[in-house]
Order: C-alpha cells, then sequence, then structure tokens
C-alpha cells in the first residue's frame, strides 16, 4: 500500500494531490508510464531543488517540460512547493523519480518554484518547505538529511540548483528541533 503525503490541510498550508492529474508520458495503449518503485525503507535524505523559473509556474508546465523536453515519465520531483504556501504532491513516495542523476533511488525530491540563483526564497517560502520536509521525515519515521541537489550530485553531474544563493539559506531547511516561533522571528530574508 502506498505511503500518503496527507492531503489537505498541512500546517498553515494545504496540500494537493497533483499525481494523477499532472502530464505523464504515455505508452503502448496510452498507459501512463511511472518511474522504478522501490520501498520507501531505502530513502535516505531530502534533495532541495528550485525549478529556476518564474515563482507562479503552474506545476502542469513544470510536468509538461519534464515529459516533453526530457521525456521522463513524469515531473521528476516528489513535492513541489510555491512562495503562497500551495503545496503539490507530485509523485507517490515509492516513485524514484528523476531530480539526482544516479541518486534517485534514495532520495525524496522538493522543489521550490521559483528561481534562487541572484536572490534567496523569501522566508515564508523556506517554512513552507520546512513544514513539507519534517512532514516527510515524519513519514518516514526518522530526521533524514536535507541538502541541496548540488550537495548530493555524484562527481560529474555538478549543478547550481538549487540556486546560487542557497548558502544563504539552505542551513534553515537542515535543522531539526528547533523552536520554529523563535527562530522563524530572527531569520531574514
Amino acid at each position: 500500500m502506498p505511503l500518503d503525503l496527507p492531503t489537505g490541510a498541512l500546517g498553515a498550508f494545504s496540500v494537493e494531490d497533483g499525481r494523477y492529474t499532472l502530464p505523464r508520458l504515455r505508452g503502448e495503449g496510452e498507459r501512463m508510464l511511472q518511474y522504478e518503485r522501490g520501498d520507501v525503507s531505502r530513502i535516505e535524505g531530502i534533495a532541495i531543488h528550485h525549478t529556476a523559473t518564474g515563482p507562479d509556474t503552474p506545476p502542469e508546465v513544470l510536468a509538461r517540460y519534464h515529459v516533453d523536453v526530457h521525456g521522463w515519465p513524469a515531473i521528476g520531483y516528489h513535492v513541489l512547493v510555491y512562495e503562497s504556501g500551495r503545496v503539490i504532491w507530485c509523485l507517490d513516495l515509492e516513485e524514484w523519480g528523476a531530480h539526482v542523476k544516479g541518486r534517485n533511488d534514495h532520495l525524496w525530491g522538493v522543489a521550490l518554484v521559483g528561481n534562487y540563483q541572484e536572490r534567496p526564497p523569501a522566508r515564508w517560502h523556506l517554512q513552507h518547505a520546512y513544514r513539507v520536509v519534517a512532514e516527510l521525515q515524519t513519514i518516514r519515521g526518522e530526521f533524514l538529511p536535507v541538502d541541496g541537489h548540488n550537495g548530493w550530485a555524484l562527481p560529474g553531474n555538478g549543478t547550481a540548483c538549487p540556486g546560487t544563493t542557497s548558502p544563504d539559506w539552505l542551513d534553515v531547511l537542515q535543522r531539526r528541533g528547533v523552536d520554529q516561533d523563535a527562530f522563524w522571528q530572527f531569520h531574514t530574508e
């Protein structure tokens, strides 16, 4: 039975289930293709990405790009997080996805929608992403290391993702056991 990211209210935002509505590659007989699957006990960490797009890019556009341009079965990320607090659950948690070459079988991918090459995500965007990361860790039943795509990349597969500003903010998503009120009160954008 697949593990579910809870849809509906999650903290101060809601989770929309896009697993069966976002564009997917179709095979013979118009059957929707999927990524390889595995038990979530194999998950060892969470990879943070940015979409390198505008902050309001619709999930359908992101998924269509992954399917049409890359030829992947579906969007490569497990979860999309918007600055507005909108969260889209894109892949079953057992699906490997396509977000860190050579490591998809043991990482969940969380993408912040936006481009963080020149400016960091807004504080509230990081708050929403933090809650998603915490929920994934709860589902897995243990603390999982969190790093950027660039931190998880294998040699020869380097990338600037999740943006050149990530050294200024990625640590926010790597913390655990933080007093949230005190932490966010002093975190600057």
